[in-house]
């Protein structure tokens, strides 16, 4: 019979340390950030196709589209925050790595993660809606309206995402927002108001993974909306702070 030495069980010990904390620290935030971004793709595509009439009701509209992803991601930022921070968008992972928040293969894992949740929301909704609602509504795709131009479309988005991401580090990631204990909520407000402003108009998609519900497509271009977005916000947060500094100093 073996009888593992003393340092080969020291061995086999470390090593199933090193798997927990790979755990802890990888696996367990990608899967929140999967699970986070199937609240809020599957409350949203719900929300789309329940306004079409194959589904044999009205819905609330555009109103009822907003709360809906609004309120989903307010919950899933609550819920799953404090494991992943709550990014569920390729665009705010691009901007936690540009600013060196998140390291390059956890910020692949997480876009991963993202994208497998979006997917995974539009096929179950998919199944659960009929075939004519989904076709109708395009599975919930944000295609821009016939009028609106390339440039309207990239301003809209700019700015769109630019809110968003303000939001997000103005509420969850600055310390000083966090002491104001909303979060998520102002998050999901944020993009309730995204919607009503801009989903007739440019289709709204500063969340780049609105964009793989049927297909992947031009998500390079929402990434780089973001990380553009994310930069001036940055500049903007700086400059406050500089100038709350001095105050202080002064």
């Amino acid at each position: 019979m073996f009888l593992p030495t003393l340092p080969h069980a020291c061995a086999e010990a470390a090593a199933i340390s090193r798997f927990s904390r790979s755990f802890h620290e990888n696996l367990r935030p990608c899967l929140a950030e999967f699970l986070g971004t199937f609240y809020l793709f599957f409350a949203g595509i719900a929300a789309i196709l329940s306004t079409t009439p194959a589904v044999g009701a009205a819905g609330s509209g555009l109103v009822g589209i907003a709360l809906a992803h609004g309120l989903a991601l307010s919950i899933a930022v609550n819920v799953f925050g404090g494991e992943s921070g709550a990014h569920f968008n390729p665009a705010v992972t691009s901007g936690f790595l540009v600013t060196g928040r998140i390291k390059p293969g956890l910020a692949a894992a997480y876009v991963l993660a993202q994208l497998l949740g979006a997917t995974t929301a539009a096929g179950v909704c998919r199944v659960l809606f009929p075939p004519e609602a989904v076709s109708a509504a395009t599975l919930g795709l944000p295609l821009p309206a016939h009028w609106a131009t390339t440039n309207v479309v990239l301003l809209g988005e700019f700015i769109m995402t630019f809110l968003l991401m303000t939001s997000i580090y103005g509420t969850a990631v600055d310390e000083r927002g966090k002491a104001m204990k909303i979060g998520g909520f102002g998050i999901g407000l944020t993009v309730a108001f995204d919607i009503l402003r801009g989903r007739r108009r440019h289709g709204r998609v500063d969340e780049p993974g609105t964009i793989v519900r049927p297909r992947a497509r031009d998500d390079a271009l929402g990434v780089a909306l973001g990380v553009l977005g994310r930069a001036d916000c940055r500049r903007l947060c700086r400059s406050m702070a500089l100038s709350a500094r001095g105050t202080r100093d002064g």
